[in-house]
């Protein structure tokens, strides 16, 4: 008998438990405990993920049997220009001594000092301006209008005052005169183009070679200027680039195809007077300074013939002067002399530092 229970009394039995059935369920636990996973189990978790990835991929590329393509960043293509400058050039043909660029070249000694080609663009509108060009120290190079009648008679004049002369062959346009008809278009057929080229080179026996005016359209045009840069090599005459465009390609193309040639680095003639003109001769002779080889280009008028009469000035003797003034054939020759690269970027690029 416990203490419970009082006498008398039959003993309390304990009341019976329910038994418990299983439910399915867990029985949910007051206190569960946080097991913390050591960095040993992550990184090893870590590892164990990445393996499972890479043979999901591996097994993709056994049933795919193609490597899976990687992301491809847009890539701009290179500017034609850029383009035709990267291909060889064509190795330049032995030079022959009756070739116009050589036959009708001013003489010119050889001089180690840098070079510069001022050529003068002379479209005929007033013969006293023509007149007062051939009277300047020179040598300068005078480019006369295709259009002109006389042609030759006017380059050959140019020689006998030693002055270079070619020939102003306009791209893109054509300018009114006796021999309007003349200027290489793009809206015209590849032959005729040609036929127009091969009559102004048959007209100036005189000329040392073709300078390219204008040509915002033309000289972009691979195949045309394939084939005439083609033909003045053909006919032994040089060719230089206006670059009337940044896009030109004439240039590039001619020295393709082995094309006695050369690029105008500066108009000087891109100024509001002649005391403008003046710094933009001094800056060409700088470029020719650095690059050992420039040309420049101007129109012929009142006032570019007043900023190169005060130039020349300046420029003291033409003997001590630290950039010796150049017919444009010397120029080429000293292009052609170095490696196709070097004459391409001497010609009209900025000096590139290593």
């Amino acid at each position: 008998m416990t203490v419970d229970e009082l006498p008398g009394e039959p003993p309390r039995k304990a009341p019976a438990r329910a038994s418990r059935k299983p439910s399915g369920k867990a029985a949910p636990r007051s206190k569960r405990r946080k097991r913390s996973r050591s960095p040993a189990w992550a990184l090893l978790g870590a590892l164990l993920i990445s393996l499972g990835l890479g043979a999901g991929a591996l097994g993709a590329l056994v049933l795919d049997g193609r490597a899976p393509e990687p992301a491809r960043s847009p890539i701009k293509p290179p500017s034609p220009a850029a383009a035709l400058a990267e291909t060889p050039h064509r190795p330049a043909p032995p030079v022959s001594p009756d070739a116009l660029w050589i036959r009708n070249a001013v003489p010119f000694g050889p001089d180690p000092r840098p070079s510069l080609a001022v050529i003068l663009v002379d479209q005929g509108g007033d013969p006293s301006l023509t007149a007062a060009a051939m009277r300047l120290p020179g040598p300068l190079n005078i480019a006369v209008g295709a259009h002109l009648e006389n042609l030759d008679l006017r380059l050959s004049g140019l020689r006998r005052g030693g002055h270079e002369g070619l020939i102003a062959l306009p791209f893109d346009r054509d300018p009114p005169g006796v021999l309007a008809g003349g200027a290489l278009m793009s809206n015209l057929p590849l032959d005729e183009n040609l036929r127009r080229l091969r009559r102004r080179l048959g007209q100036a026996p005189s000329a040392v070679g073709v300078l390219g005016v204008g040509g915002e359209q033309v000289t972009r045009d691979l195949k045309l200027m394939e084939a005439a840069m083609s033909e003045i090599r053909k006919a032994g005459a040089l060719f230089i680039d206006s670059r009337a465009h940044p896009e030109s390609l004439a240039g590039a193309a001619a020295r393709r195809m082995g094309t006695p040639a050369g690029d105008v680095a500066l108009r000087f003639d891109e100024g509001a007077g002649a005391e403008a003109m003046v710094g933009r001769l001094e800056e060409a002779e700088g470029r020719a300074a650095v690059w050992g080889t420039a040309i420049a280009m101007g129109d012929l008028t009142p006032q570019s013939l007043e900023a190169l009469r005060g130039w020349l000035a300046s420029r003291g003797p033409a003997e001590a002067a630290p950039v010796a003034l150049a017919p444009a054939s010397a120029v080429i020759k000293r292009l052609r002399s170095a490696a196709p690269e070097a004459a391409h970027e001497s010609s009209h690029e900025a000096p590139r530092e290593d």
